[in-house]
């Protein structure tokens, strides 16, 4: 079993197409597909949001991050995976969500208004192992956000995210400094430090949903919850732009 199997069962282990304003209408998708676009003709810059397991395409970090992109100048695309619309688990090799993810690319570079030069991945959890992996298969990508990523002990991230020491082009992680069971601090810094690039992390409060209140009722608690991932969609909205003008 090479490694990249045993990454996905310790995952496992772990753990509409909804048309918008401007959206284009003439695209046929197996997927449960979202495609929104700004105003006007494009060609537009594009994220692809891999979701989580579970954390499906409308849950609020995805969507809002979407809404938010839109409004930057961004063609955003989210979808969810084969097995969640089927009500299964992840394919044991995780080939059929990499074919999820390259029938979204192909949709979107016939889509007049996609400039497919300038097309960036993001990806929450799950999302983030698949969208890092078609990142590093794809050079026309551009860059790559990783949101609350998967590396579940010190010598986990080539598993994870290989061949990342090499990789030149603008990766950002993004996670909460209470995500024990996923991904420890301290856990992707000890993969990092092996890195030739300076890779940016941007730590915030909270788990894997950057989510402090769990089952709680507390208001306060909820609150913060909210905040959380208001500043979870900020940065991820900050480094896209970055992505897209670094000067």
């Amino acid at each position: 079993m090479n490694r990249m199997k045993i990454a996905i069962l310790l995952l496992l282990l772990i753990s509409c197409y909804g048309l918008c304003a401007n959206d284009n209408p003439n695209i046929e998708s197996p997927l449960n597909l979202s495609v929104q676009t700004p105003a006007g003709k494009g060609p537009f810059p594009s994220v692809v949001i891999c979701p989580g397991r579970g954390y499906h395409m409308d849950r609020p970090l995805i969507k809002n991050l979407a809404d938010q992109a839109v409004k930057e100048g961004f063609a955003a695309i989210r979808f969810n995976w084969t097995f969640f619309m089927q009500g299964t688990e992840p394919s044991n090799d995780g080939q059929q969500e990499l074919n999820d993810i390259e029938a979204v690319l192909r949709q979107m570079k016939q889509m007049p208004v996609i400039d497919t030069t300038r097309i960036y991945m993001a990806g929450k959890s799950l999302g983030s192992m698949y969208a890092y992996a078609v990142f590093r298969d794809h050079a026309e990508v551009k860059g790559c956000l990783l949101l609350t990523p998967i590396i579940p002990d010190s010598t986990a991230g080539a598993d994870y995210y290989p061949d990342l020491q090499n990789e030149l082009r603008k990766v950002v992680f993004v996670l909460g400094n209470e995500d024990y069971y996923n991904c420890r601090v301290n856990n992707l810094y000890s993969y990092l430090a092996k890195c030739k690039a300076s890779i940016p992390v941007v730590v915030l409060a909270g788990a894997h949903s950057f989510d402090q209140a769990g089952q709680s009722t507390d208001k306060n608690l909820i609150a913060i919850d909210e905040y959380n991932l208001q500043q979870a969609m900020n940065t991820s909205i900050y480094w896209l732009k970055t992505f897209e003008n670094p000067n």
